[in-house]
Protein backbone atom coordinates (compact mmCIF):
# COMPACT_ATOMS: atom_id res chain seq x y z
CA UNK A 1 0.00 0.00 0.00
CA UNK A 2 1.09 3.31 -0.72
CA UNK A 3 0.59 4.83 3.01
CA UNK A 4 3.18 7.68 3.53
CA UNK A 5 4.48 7.54 7.33
CA UNK A 6 2.29 9.92 8.25
CA UNK A 7 -0.93 8.24 6.94
CA UNK A 8 0.27 5.26 8.74
CA UNK A 9 0.28 7.51 11.87
CA UNK A 10 -3.58 8.17 11.22
CA UNK A 11 -4.17 4.88 11.56
CA UNK A 12 -1.73 2.94 14.10
CA UNK A 13 -3.92 1.42 16.97
CA UNK A 14 -6.94 1.98 15.21
CA UNK A 15 -6.36 -0.84 12.70
CA UNK A 16 -7.05 -1.18 9.20
CA UNK A 17 -10.59 -2.35 9.34
CA UNK A 18 -11.75 0.72 10.97
CA UNK A 19 -10.73 2.18 7.15
CA UNK A 20 -11.75 -0.84 5.04
CA UNK A 21 -15.65 -0.43 6.96
CA UNK A 22 -16.47 2.75 5.49
CA UNK A 23 -17.17 2.86 1.73
CA UNK A 24 -16.12 5.56 -0.53
CA UNK A 25 -18.18 8.21 -2.11
CA UNK A 26 -15.05 8.16 -5.03
CA UNK A 27 -12.89 6.31 -5.94
CA UNK A 28 -9.77 7.73 -8.40
CA UNK A 29 -7.73 5.06 -9.97
CA UNK A 30 -4.60 4.80 -11.96
CA UNK A 31 -1.32 4.61 -12.76
CA UNK A 32 -0.06 8.08 -12.28
CA UNK A 33 -0.62 9.17 -8.84
CA UNK A 34 1.46 12.35 -7.77
CA UNK A 35 0.58 12.52 -4.20
CA UNK A 36 3.01 15.44 -3.23
CA UNK A 37 4.49 13.43 -0.68
CA UNK A 38 7.78 12.73 -2.86
CA UNK A 39 8.55 13.89 -6.16
CA UNK A 40 7.77 10.71 -8.21
CA UNK A 41 4.65 9.11 -9.14
CA UNK A 42 3.22 5.77 -7.58
CA UNK A 43 0.20 3.76 -9.50
CA UNK A 44 -2.94 2.80 -7.45
CA UNK A 45 -6.09 4.61 -6.25
CA UNK A 46 -7.31 7.25 -4.22
CA UNK A 47 -10.24 6.65 -2.06
CA UNK A 48 -12.80 9.90 -0.77
CA UNK A 49 -15.91 10.20 1.52
CA UNK A 50 -17.66 13.17 2.80
CA UNK A 51 -14.63 15.62 2.22
CA UNK A 52 -11.44 13.83 3.24
CA UNK A 53 -9.27 11.24 1.72
CA UNK A 54 -9.59 7.84 3.66
CA UNK A 55 -7.18 5.81 1.40
CA UNK A 56 -4.20 5.84 -0.98
CA UNK A 57 -3.47 2.19 -2.08
CA UNK A 58 -2.75 -0.07 -4.36
CA UNK A 59 -5.24 -0.96 -6.90
CA UNK A 60 -5.72 -4.44 -5.70
CA UNK A 61 -6.51 -3.18 -2.47
CA UNK A 62 -8.47 -0.10 -2.92
CA UNK A 63 -11.46 -1.75 -3.81
CA UNK A 64 -11.89 -2.60 0.02
CA UNK A 65 -13.16 0.66 0.30
CA UNK A 66 -15.64 0.44 -2.34
CA UNK A 67 -19.32 -0.78 -2.93
CA UNK A 68 -21.86 -0.60 -5.92
CA UNK A 69 -22.56 3.25 -4.35
CA UNK A 70 -19.08 4.20 -5.23
CA UNK A 71 -17.91 6.40 -7.91
CA UNK A 72 -14.83 4.69 -9.40
CA UNK A 73 -13.05 7.45 -11.81
CA UNK A 74 -10.53 5.09 -14.07
CA UNK A 75 -8.12 7.88 -15.16
CA UNK A 76 -5.80 4.82 -16.88
CA UNK A 77 -2.33 7.11 -17.49
CA UNK A 78 -3.72 10.52 -16.50
CA UNK A 79 -2.47 12.52 -13.97
CA UNK A 80 -4.25 12.61 -10.76
CA UNK A 81 -2.69 14.85 -8.22
CA UNK A 82 -3.57 17.54 -5.06
CA UNK A 83 -5.67 20.54 -6.67
CA UNK A 84 -3.27 23.59 -7.39
CA UNK A 85 -2.31 26.16 -4.51
CA UNK A 86 -1.35 29.01 -5.82
CA UNK A 87 0.76 31.21 -3.37
CA UNK A 88 0.98 34.72 -4.79
CA UNK A 89 -2.94 36.40 -6.33
CA UNK A 90 -4.14 39.29 -6.56
CA UNK A 91 -7.67 38.69 -6.66
CA UNK A 92 -9.68 41.92 -7.22
CA UNK A 93 -7.19 43.21 -9.41
CA UNK A 94 -7.62 39.93 -11.47
CA UNK A 95 -11.47 40.56 -11.63
CA UNK A 96 -10.59 43.58 -13.12
CA UNK A 97 -8.33 42.19 -15.35
CA UNK A 98 -11.03 39.59 -16.51
CA UNK A 99 -13.35 42.49 -16.98
CA UNK A 100 -11.11 44.72 -19.10
CA UNK A 101 -9.12 45.18 -22.52
CA UNK A 102 -5.68 43.43 -23.17
CA UNK A 103 -3.46 45.45 -24.47
CA UNK A 104 -0.27 43.04 -24.78
CA UNK A 105 -0.14 43.22 -28.41
CA UNK A 106 -0.52 46.97 -29.21
CA UNK A 107 2.44 48.25 -30.70
CA UNK A 108 2.38 52.09 -30.07
CA UNK A 109 0.38 54.52 -27.94
CA UNK A 110 -1.91 55.45 -30.53
CA UNK A 111 -2.74 51.54 -31.12
CA UNK A 112 -3.33 50.68 -27.50
CA UNK A 113 -5.47 53.94 -27.65
CA UNK A 114 -8.04 52.85 -30.23
CA UNK A 115 -7.78 48.69 -28.92
CA UNK A 116 -9.49 51.02 -25.49
CA UNK A 117 -11.72 53.08 -27.87
CA UNK A 118 -13.07 49.86 -29.54
CA UNK A 119 -13.45 48.14 -26.14
CA UNK A 120 -15.30 50.83 -24.92
CA UNK A 121 -18.05 50.94 -27.46
CA UNK A 122 -18.63 47.45 -27.39
CA UNK A 123 -19.04 47.76 -23.65
CA UNK A 124 -21.76 50.41 -22.84
CA UNK A 125 -22.46 49.50 -19.25
CA UNK A 126 -18.76 49.78 -18.38
CA UNK A 127 -18.58 52.71 -15.91
CA UNK A 128 -14.52 52.27 -15.66
CA UNK A 129 -12.59 50.94 -18.60
CA UNK A 130 -9.42 48.80 -17.15
CA UNK A 131 -6.86 47.79 -19.46
CA UNK A 132 -4.06 45.62 -18.82
CA UNK A 133 -0.27 44.08 -20.34
CA UNK A 134 0.78 47.15 -22.18
CA UNK A 135 4.71 47.91 -22.31
CA UNK A 136 6.04 51.08 -23.66
CA UNK A 137 9.45 49.32 -24.24
CA UNK A 138 7.81 47.08 -26.80
CA UNK A 139 6.03 49.95 -28.82
CA UNK A 140 8.06 51.82 -32.05
CA UNK A 141 8.58 55.31 -30.01
CA UNK A 142 9.53 53.37 -26.41
CA UNK A 143 8.23 56.31 -24.27
CA UNK A 144 5.53 56.51 -21.28
CA UNK A 145 2.42 57.40 -22.80
CA UNK A 146 0.03 60.64 -21.36
CA UNK A 147 -3.64 61.47 -21.25
CA UNK A 148 -4.05 63.45 -24.29
CA UNK A 149 -4.26 59.92 -26.47
CA UNK A 150 -6.94 58.82 -24.14
CA UNK A 151 -8.71 61.99 -24.12
CA UNK A 152 -8.89 62.11 -27.72
CA UNK A 153 -10.66 59.17 -27.72
CA UNK A 154 -11.99 58.09 -24.54
CA UNK A 155 -13.12 61.55 -22.77
CA UNK A 156 -16.19 60.71 -20.78
CA UNK A 157 -15.75 57.72 -19.40
CA UNK A 158 -12.54 57.05 -16.95
CA UNK A 159 -9.70 54.54 -18.11
CA UNK A 160 -7.10 53.21 -16.06
CA UNK A 161 -4.45 50.92 -18.19
CA UNK A 162 -2.05 48.62 -16.05
CA UNK A 163 1.46 48.36 -17.32
CA UNK A 164 2.61 44.84 -18.07
CA UNK A 165 3.81 44.06 -14.42
CA UNK A 166 1.30 46.15 -12.15
CA UNK A 167 3.44 48.60 -11.48
CA UNK A 168 2.54 51.36 -13.20
CA UNK A 169 -1.00 52.91 -14.71
CA UNK A 170 -1.94 55.51 -17.91
CA UNK A 171 -4.96 57.38 -16.77
CA UNK A 172 -6.88 59.37 -18.79
CA UNK A 173 -8.41 62.58 -17.71
CA UNK A 174 -11.68 61.25 -16.38
CA UNK A 175 -9.72 59.04 -13.97
CA UNK A 176 -7.47 61.31 -12.81
CA UNK A 177 -10.66 63.54 -11.84
CA UNK A 178 -12.47 60.48 -10.39
CA UNK A 179 -9.41 59.80 -8.23
CA UNK A 180 -8.87 63.41 -7.13
CA UNK A 181 -5.74 63.22 -8.67
CA UNK A 182 -4.21 66.91 -9.57
CA UNK A 183 -0.99 69.39 -9.53
CA UNK A 184 -1.27 69.54 -5.70
CA UNK A 185 -1.82 65.80 -5.11
CA UNK A 186 1.75 64.79 -3.08
CA UNK A 187 2.60 61.41 -4.32
CA UNK A 188 3.43 58.51 -1.92
CA UNK A 189 6.45 57.11 -0.63
CA UNK A 190 7.85 55.24 -3.27
CA UNK A 191 5.56 56.60 -6.38
CA UNK A 192 5.68 59.57 -8.49
CA UNK A 193 3.03 61.56 -10.06
CA UNK A 194 4.22 62.16 -13.15
CA UNK A 195 3.34 66.11 -14.85
CA UNK A 196 3.86 67.88 -18.00
CA UNK A 197 5.40 70.77 -18.61
CA UNK A 198 2.58 72.86 -16.70
CA UNK A 199 3.03 71.01 -13.74
CA UNK A 200 -0.28 68.95 -13.54
CA UNK A 201 -0.35 65.32 -14.15
CA UNK A 202 0.01 63.89 -17.45
CA UNK A 203 -1.70 60.48 -16.85
CA UNK A 204 1.04 58.17 -15.61
CA UNK A 205 1.50 57.02 -12.28
CA UNK A 206 4.66 55.01 -11.19
CA UNK A 207 4.88 52.71 -8.67
CA UNK A 208 3.06 53.52 -5.30
CA UNK A 209 1.11 56.73 -6.84
CA UNK A 210 -1.80 53.67 -8.17
CA UNK A 211 -2.19 52.83 -4.43
CA UNK A 212 -4.41 56.79 -5.06
CA UNK A 213 -6.69 55.12 -7.42
CA UNK A 214 -7.83 52.07 -5.72
CA UNK A 215 -10.59 53.64 -3.07
CA UNK A 216 -12.37 54.83 -5.89
CA UNK A 217 -13.26 52.24 -7.90
CA UNK A 218 -14.51 49.50 -5.32
CA UNK A 219 -17.33 47.14 -6.55
CA UNK A 220 -20.90 46.61 -4.66
CA UNK A 221 -21.25 43.45 -3.14
CA UNK A 222 -24.01 42.32 -5.66
CA UNK A 223 -21.06 43.15 -8.02
CA UNK A 224 -18.51 41.44 -6.07
CA UNK A 225 -20.16 38.13 -5.41
CA UNK A 226 -21.11 37.81 -9.69
CA UNK A 227 -17.27 39.09 -10.82
CA UNK A 228 -15.95 37.19 -8.04
CA UNK A 229 -17.53 33.85 -8.27
CA UNK A 230 -17.15 33.97 -12.25
CA UNK A 231 -13.58 34.23 -12.17
CA UNK A 232 -13.39 31.71 -8.87
CA UNK A 233 -15.07 29.28 -11.67
CA UNK A 234 -12.45 29.57 -14.22
CA UNK A 235 -9.49 28.76 -11.79
CA UNK A 236 -11.74 25.64 -11.11
CA UNK A 237 -11.19 25.00 -14.51
CA UNK A 238 -7.56 25.32 -14.13
CA UNK A 239 -7.70 22.86 -11.46
CA UNK A 240 -7.10 25.81 -8.75
CA UNK A 241 -8.71 24.43 -5.53
CA UNK A 242 -6.89 27.50 -2.94
CA UNK A 243 -5.51 30.77 -3.75
CA UNK A 244 -3.06 33.22 -1.42
CA UNK A 245 -4.46 36.69 -2.51
CA UNK A 246 -2.04 39.74 -1.51
CA UNK A 247 -3.96 42.84 -0.93
CA UNK A 248 -3.35 45.05 -3.47
CA UNK A 249 -4.56 48.82 -5.09
CA UNK A 250 -8.35 47.14 -4.93
CA UNK A 251 -10.30 47.19 -1.75
CA UNK A 252 -11.97 43.44 -0.99
CA UNK A 253 -14.73 42.91 1.61
CA UNK A 254 -13.73 39.92 3.16
CA UNK A 255 -16.64 39.40 4.90
CA UNK A 256 -18.13 38.35 1.40
CA UNK A 257 -16.20 35.26 1.39
CA UNK A 258 -17.33 34.27 4.45
CA UNK A 259 -20.77 34.74 3.27
CA UNK A 260 -19.89 32.85 0.17
CA UNK A 261 -18.72 29.73 2.70
CA UNK A 262 -21.26 29.97 4.52
CA UNK A 263 -23.88 29.88 1.23
CA UNK A 264 -22.04 27.38 -0.28
CA UNK A 265 -20.74 29.17 -2.84
CA UNK A 266 -17.03 29.13 -2.47
CA UNK A 267 -15.22 26.77 -4.53
CA UNK A 268 -11.91 27.52 -3.68
CA UNK A 269 -9.96 27.90 -0.24
CA UNK A 270 -9.36 31.48 -0.01
CA UNK A 271 -6.95 32.90 2.25
CA UNK A 272 -5.70 36.79 2.10
CA UNK A 273 -2.55 38.89 3.52
CA UNK A 274 -2.95 42.53 4.13
CA UNK A 275 -0.35 45.46 3.59
CA UNK A 276 1.83 45.86 6.63
CA UNK A 277 1.88 49.81 7.71
CA UNK A 278 2.39 49.54 10.75
CA UNK A 279 -1.04 49.58 11.93
CA UNK A 280 -1.72 46.18 13.62
CA UNK A 281 -5.07 46.62 14.86
CA UNK A 282 -6.91 45.61 11.56
CA UNK A 283 -4.71 42.54 11.20
CA UNK A 284 -5.32 41.26 14.68
CA UNK A 285 -9.29 41.30 14.41
CA UNK A 286 -8.98 39.66 11.04
CA UNK A 287 -6.69 36.88 12.38
CA UNK A 288 -9.21 36.03 14.89
CA UNK A 289 -12.53 36.06 12.54
CA UNK A 290 -11.02 34.47 9.46
CA UNK A 291 -9.84 31.63 10.60
CA UNK A 292 -11.88 28.59 8.38
CA UNK A 293 -10.83 25.78 6.29
CA UNK A 294 -12.26 27.88 3.78
CA UNK A 295 -11.27 31.52 4.57
CA UNK A 296 -8.36 32.14 6.35
CA UNK A 297 -6.23 35.59 6.87
CA UNK A 298 -2.86 34.97 6.37
CA UNK A 299 -0.77 37.74 7.95
CA UNK A 300 0.88 40.85 6.39
CA UNK A 301 2.88 41.79 3.08
CA UNK A 302 5.14 44.49 2.23
CA UNK A 303 6.84 46.01 -0.33
CA UNK A 304 10.90 46.40 -0.45
CA UNK A 305 10.93 47.59 -3.62
CA UNK A 306 9.37 48.01 -7.37
CA UNK A 307 10.25 46.11 -10.65
CA UNK A 308 13.26 45.71 -13.30
CA UNK A 309 11.47 46.86 -15.91
CA UNK A 310 10.84 50.18 -14.37
CA UNK A 311 14.37 50.57 -12.46
CA UNK A 312 12.90 50.59 -8.94
CA UNK A 313 14.03 47.08 -8.01
CA UNK A 314 16.62 47.61 -5.35
CA UNK A 315 19.85 46.40 -6.32
CA UNK A 316 23.15 46.15 -4.49
CA UNK A 317 25.26 47.75 -7.46
CA UNK A 318 23.75 50.65 -9.95
CA UNK A 319 22.18 49.07 -13.15
CA UNK A 320 24.22 47.99 -15.78
CA UNK A 321 22.35 50.28 -18.20
CA UNK A 322 21.59 53.48 -15.74
CA UNK A 323 24.92 53.57 -14.14
CA UNK A 324 23.67 56.29 -11.24
CA UNK A 325 20.81 54.32 -10.25
CA UNK A 326 20.08 51.47 -7.85
CA UNK A 327 16.12 52.17 -7.24
CA UNK A 328 14.45 55.02 -9.22
CA UNK A 329 11.54 54.88 -5.91
CA UNK A 330 13.59 53.94 -3.26
CA UNK A 331 11.58 53.32 0.23
CA UNK A 332 12.17 53.71 3.50
CA UNK A 333 13.94 50.51 5.17
CA UNK A 334 14.14 51.73 8.46
CA UNK A 335 10.16 52.26 8.46
CA UNK A 336 10.09 48.72 7.27
CA UNK A 337 12.17 47.10 9.32
CA UNK A 338 10.52 48.56 12.62
CA UNK A 339 7.21 47.46 11.41
CA UNK A 340 8.21 44.30 10.84
CA UNK A 341 9.71 43.79 14.32
CA UNK A 342 6.40 45.38 15.81
CA UNK A 343 4.35 42.22 13.85
CA UNK A 344 7.13 39.85 14.00
CA UNK A 345 6.81 40.04 17.72
CA UNK A 346 3.09 39.32 17.87
CA UNK A 347 3.40 36.20 15.95
CA UNK A 348 2.21 38.16 12.16
CA UNK A 349 3.97 36.49 9.38
CA UNK A 350 5.15 38.61 7.18
CA UNK A 351 5.78 38.51 3.01
CA UNK A 352 8.02 40.80 1.42
CA UNK A 353 8.15 41.71 -2.23
CA UNK A 354 11.27 41.44 -3.51
CA UNK A 355 13.02 41.60 -6.99
CA UNK A 356 16.24 43.37 -6.55
CA UNK A 357 19.37 41.71 -4.89
CA UNK A 358 19.53 44.83 -2.65
CA UNK A 359 15.43 44.24 -1.65
CA UNK A 360 16.33 40.49 -1.33
CA UNK A 361 19.18 41.21 1.05
CA UNK A 362 17.15 43.40 2.95
CA UNK A 363 14.51 41.20 3.59
CA UNK A 364 16.35 38.57 4.44
CA UNK A 365 18.74 40.84 7.21
CA UNK A 366 15.16 41.89 8.75
CA UNK A 367 13.93 37.93 9.12
CA UNK A 368 17.35 37.78 10.96
CA UNK A 369 16.85 40.83 13.06
CA UNK A 370 13.23 39.79 13.74
CA UNK A 371 14.96 36.16 14.86
CA UNK A 372 17.61 38.24 16.62
CA UNK A 373 15.25 40.15 19.18
CA UNK A 374 11.84 38.72 18.87
CA UNK A 375 13.18 34.86 19.19
CA UNK A 376 12.97 32.23 16.62
CA UNK A 377 9.56 30.23 16.04
CA UNK A 378 8.00 28.73 13.10
CA UNK A 379 6.97 32.06 11.39
CA UNK A 380 7.35 31.05 7.99
CA UNK A 381 7.97 34.56 6.85
CA UNK A 382 8.85 34.31 2.53
CA UNK A 383 10.07 36.40 0.25
CA UNK A 384 8.05 36.65 -3.13
CA UNK A 385 9.90 37.07 -6.73
CA UNK A 386 13.46 36.84 -5.55
CA UNK A 387 14.16 38.33 -9.19
CA UNK A 388 17.93 38.54 -9.03
CA UNK A 389 20.06 37.64 -6.08
CA UNK A 390 23.36 38.00 -4.95
CA UNK A 391 25.12 34.66 -4.04
CA UNK A 392 25.73 35.21 -0.79
CA UNK A 393 22.06 35.39 0.24
CA UNK A 394 21.06 31.89 -1.07
CA UNK A 395 22.01 29.83 1.37
CA UNK A 396 20.16 32.34 3.87
CA UNK A 397 16.81 31.21 3.12
CA UNK A 398 17.25 28.02 4.05
CA UNK A 399 19.17 29.05 7.18
CA UNK A 400 16.65 31.13 8.38
CA UNK A 401 13.60 29.48 7.56
CA UNK A 402 12.77 32.21 5.25
CA UNK A 403 10.31 30.41 2.46
CA UNK A 404 10.96 31.93 -1.46
CA UNK A 405 7.72 32.63 -3.29
CA UNK A 406 8.68 31.80 -6.78
CA UNK A 407 6.61 33.19 -10.07
CA UNK A 408 8.25 30.81 -12.84
CA UNK A 409 6.03 32.65 -15.51
CA UNK A 410 7.92 35.90 -14.96
CA UNK A 411 10.75 34.31 -16.89
CA UNK A 412 9.69 35.34 -19.75
CA UNK A 413 8.39 38.69 -18.77
CA UNK A 414 7.56 41.04 -20.75
CA UNK A 415 8.91 39.48 -24.15
CA UNK A 416 8.09 36.65 -26.03
CA UNK A 417 11.30 35.89 -27.73
CA UNK A 418 14.92 35.37 -25.97
CA UNK A 419 16.77 37.27 -28.22
CA UNK A 420 14.29 40.61 -26.63
CA UNK A 421 14.97 39.16 -22.69
CA UNK A 422 15.66 42.78 -20.62
CA UNK A 423 17.47 41.42 -17.89
CA UNK A 424 20.71 41.35 -19.21
CA UNK A 425 20.39 44.72 -20.72
CA UNK A 426 19.45 45.77 -16.90
CA UNK A 427 21.92 43.93 -15.21
CA UNK A 428 25.24 42.54 -17.04
CA UNK A 429 27.03 39.97 -15.24
CA UNK A 430 24.40 39.52 -12.41
CA UNK A 431 21.93 37.98 -14.74
CA UNK A 432 23.33 34.69 -13.81
CA UNK A 433 21.79 34.63 -10.33
CA UNK A 434 18.31 35.72 -12.35
CA UNK A 435 15.71 34.11 -10.90
CA UNK A 436 17.52 31.41 -8.83
CA UNK A 437 15.21 29.06 -8.22
CA UNK A 438 17.02 25.61 -8.44
CA UNK A 439 19.84 26.84 -6.22
CA UNK A 440 17.83 28.15 -3.09
CA UNK A 441 16.32 24.32 -3.26
CA UNK A 442 19.93 22.92 -3.40
CA UNK A 443 20.79 25.24 -0.58
CA UNK A 444 17.66 23.43 1.40
CA UNK A 445 15.51 26.17 1.17
CA UNK A 446 11.70 25.62 0.74
CA UNK A 447 9.83 27.01 -2.05
CA UNK A 448 6.08 27.61 -2.81
CA UNK A 449 5.01 28.46 -6.44
CA UNK A 450 2.20 30.69 -7.70
CA UNK A 451 1.68 32.61 -10.53
CA UNK A 452 1.22 36.65 -9.54
CA UNK A 453 -2.30 37.03 -11.28
CA UNK A 454 -2.76 38.84 -13.40
CA UNK A 455 0.35 40.10 -13.90
CA UNK A 456 0.68 36.81 -15.62
CA UNK A 457 -1.84 34.08 -16.59
CA UNK A 458 -3.31 31.88 -14.01
CA UNK A 459 -3.05 29.14 -15.43
CA UNK A 460 -0.42 26.81 -13.79
CA UNK A 461 0.57 24.64 -16.90
CA UNK A 462 2.47 28.32 -18.44
CA UNK A 463 4.30 28.45 -14.99
CA UNK A 464 5.32 24.62 -15.04
CA UNK A 465 6.41 24.98 -18.39
CA UNK A 466 8.52 28.03 -17.52
CA UNK A 467 9.99 25.83 -14.61
CA UNK A 468 10.95 23.25 -16.03
CA UNK A 469 12.44 24.67 -19.61
CA UNK A 470 12.95 27.93 -19.02
CA UNK A 471 12.13 29.48 -22.16
CA UNK A 472 10.50 31.99 -23.83
CA UNK A 473 7.44 31.85 -26.32
CA UNK A 474 9.95 31.03 -29.62
CA UNK A 475 11.35 27.75 -27.91
CA UNK A 476 14.65 29.47 -27.23
CA UNK A 477 17.28 29.19 -25.73
CA UNK A 478 16.53 25.41 -26.51
CA UNK A 479 18.52 24.13 -23.26
CA UNK A 480 16.64 27.07 -21.31
CA UNK A 481 17.79 30.57 -19.92
CA UNK A 482 20.86 29.84 -17.10
CA UNK A 483 19.74 26.12 -17.46
CA UNK A 484 20.94 25.34 -14.34
CA UNK A 485 18.10 26.72 -12.51
CA UNK A 486 15.51 24.60 -14.31
CA UNK A 487 13.32 22.69 -11.77
CA UNK A 488 12.11 18.46 -12.25
CA UNK A 489 8.57 18.39 -12.60
CA UNK A 490 8.63 16.75 -9.16
CA UNK A 491 9.87 19.58 -7.77
CA UNK A 492 7.32 22.29 -9.20
CA UNK A 493 4.48 20.12 -8.71
CA UNK A 494 5.71 20.06 -4.97
CA UNK A 495 6.02 23.83 -5.10
CA UNK A 496 2.49 24.49 -6.40
CA UNK A 497 0.78 22.05 -4.30
CA UNK A 498 2.60 20.91 -0.30
CA UNK A 499 4.96 23.77 -0.72
CA UNK A 500 2.60 26.47 -0.94
CA UNK A 501 0.16 24.82 1.88
CA UNK A 502 3.18 24.18 4.01
CA UNK A 503 3.96 28.37 3.33
CA UNK A 504 0.14 29.15 4.62
CA UNK A 505 0.10 26.49 7.14
CA UNK A 506 -2.10 24.25 6.05
CA UNK A 507 0.21 21.23 5.62
CA UNK A 508 -2.07 19.16 7.73
CA UNK A 509 -5.06 19.67 5.79
CA UNK A 510 -4.32 20.10 2.20
CA UNK A 511 -1.60 19.85 -0.27
CA UNK A 512 -0.99 16.39 -0.62
CA UNK A 513 -2.93 12.78 -1.13
CA UNK A 514 -2.70 11.54 2.10
CA UNK A 515 -5.35 10.13 4.55
CA UNK A 516 -7.24 12.59 6.84
CA UNK A 517 -6.30 15.33 4.14
CA UNK A 518 -9.38 17.24 2.96
CA UNK A 519 -10.17 15.77 -0.75
CA UNK A 520 -9.17 18.28 -2.86
CA UNK A 521 -8.15 16.45 -6.23
CA UNK A 522 -6.75 17.26 -10.17
CA UNK A 523 -7.04 14.95 -12.74
CA UNK A 524 -5.50 16.34 -15.71
CA UNK A 525 -5.93 14.99 -19.63
CA UNK A 526 -1.86 13.67 -19.67
CA UNK A 527 0.84 12.32 -17.13
CA UNK A 528 3.27 15.66 -17.00
CA UNK A 529 5.70 13.20 -15.92
CA UNK A 530 5.97 11.55 -19.36
CA UNK A 531 4.84 14.09 -21.91
CA UNK A 532 7.48 16.35 -24.39
CA UNK A 533 8.15 19.16 -22.15
CA UNK A 534 6.24 21.50 -25.49
CA UNK A 535 3.02 20.12 -24.59
CA UNK A 536 3.00 21.06 -21.20
CA UNK A 537 0.96 24.64 -21.94
CA UNK A 538 -1.15 22.40 -23.99
CA UNK A 539 -2.37 20.20 -21.22
CA UNK A 540 -5.17 20.61 -19.83
CA UNK A 541 -7.77 19.48 -16.58
CA UNK A 542 -10.29 16.98 -17.25
CA UNK A 543 -11.62 16.90 -13.60
CA UNK A 544 -11.48 19.29 -10.35
CA UNK A 545 -12.64 17.70 -6.88
CA UNK A 546 -13.39 20.45 -4.17
CA UNK A 547 -14.02 19.29 -0.83
CA UNK A 548 -15.12 15.85 -1.71
CA UNK A 549 -17.57 17.15 -4.78
CA UNK A 550 -16.83 17.11 -8.20
CA UNK A 551 -17.24 20.99 -9.14
CA UNK A 552 -15.70 20.74 -12.97
CA UNK A 553 -15.43 18.01 -15.58
CA UNK A 554 -14.52 18.84 -19.34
Amino acid sequence: MYYTAAAERKVKGEGIEMFQSIKADHLFLGNSIFTGCCQQTVSGGVAVKDNRIIAVASQEKIFEWADKKTNVIDCQDRLIMPGFHDSHFHVAHGVLRENGVDLSGAKSEEEAAVMVAEFAREHPGEPIIFGFYWYHMNWDRKELPTKKSLDRLIPDRPVVLYRVESHGAWLNSKALEMCRITKDTIPPEGGDIVKDSDGEPNGYLHEYAIFLMGPNYGFTPEQEKKKFLGFFDKLTSFGITSISDLEYDVPTNFDLFLDWEKSGDLKLRYGFATLMDGDLEKPRRYRERYRSDKVKYLGLKCYTDGTALGYTAELLQPYSDKPGTRNDAPLDYHKILRNALDADREGFRIRFHAIGDGAVRFSLDTFEECRRINGARDSRHSIAHIEVIHPDDIRRFAELGVIAEIHPAHVNLPCEKAADNPYPIHLGERTKYCFPYKSILEYGGKIAVGSDYPVVDPNPMLGIYRAVTRRFDDGLPESGWLPQQRLTMGEVLQGYTAGTAYHDFKENKTGTLEVGKLADIVVLDRNLFEIDPEEIRQTEVLLTMFDGNIIYQR
